[in-house]
């Protein structure tokens, strides 16, 4: 079942089904992309701020990165069978 990340539990694998822009930023998923935020990409969310919610911390190619909300709801995923 396809999901936004923001909505994937905490140190549970996905894997990355899309990702979208959001309007008014039609680059965006291009930057994403060349940060290898690509479709089949393994992902996991390591830790989310506890007050906002954000910055959320991910785990992506053996690194990590933080997002915003606002980019991890551009990135659609299904959770790992």
């Amino acid at each position: 079942m396809e999901k936004c990340l923001i909505e994937a539990q905490i140190g549970v694998e996905s894997t990355i089904s899309s990702v979208v822009s959001y309007p008014g930023e039609e680059d965006f998923a291009l930057r994403l992309a060349h940060l290898g935020f690509i479709q089949g990409q393994k992902i996991t969310i390591l830790k989310v701020a506890p007050i906002f919610g954000e910055p959320i911390l991910i785990s992506l190619r053996g690194g990590q990165l933080a997002l915003t909300k606002k980019e991890a709801s551009c990135i659609m995923v299904e959770r790992k069978q």
